[in-house]
């Protein structure tokens, strides 16, 4: 059926659902873990895209705003893993800790 013919028996052709637009997260990590959280993302399909933000360690995730939670709930158990700086313990001050 032509598009015209569609239209004088008052059907209307399907249209796709709209897409939502991709929400920004900006993350600082250590410059070395770029490649490890890519290939976690890797295995989530489309949860989200990663890109280098032009400076070391600076990424953006991009998402659907659907898969928001998902995604802070992923990055937030990978935290320990992505971190810059080494973990101090609660019984270390910045006085006891060697730099």
């Amino acid at each position: 059926m032509s598009e015209r013919t569609i239209e004088k028996a008052g059907l209307r052709p399907a249209r796709p659902a709209p897409v939502s637009a991709l929400c920004s997260v900006w993350l600082r990590i250590a410059p070395d873990r770029f490649h490890h959280l890519k290939f976690i993302l890797e295995g989530y399909d489309n949860l989200a895209i990663l890109s280098s933000g032009g400076e070391p360690g600076l990424v953006r995730l991009r998402c659907a705003r659907e898969s928001m939670a998902e995604l802070f709930a992923l990055v937030g158990a990978m935290a320990p893993e992505l971190r810059i700086y080494p973990k101090i313990s609660r019984s270390e001050t910045c006085m006891s800790r060697k730099w």
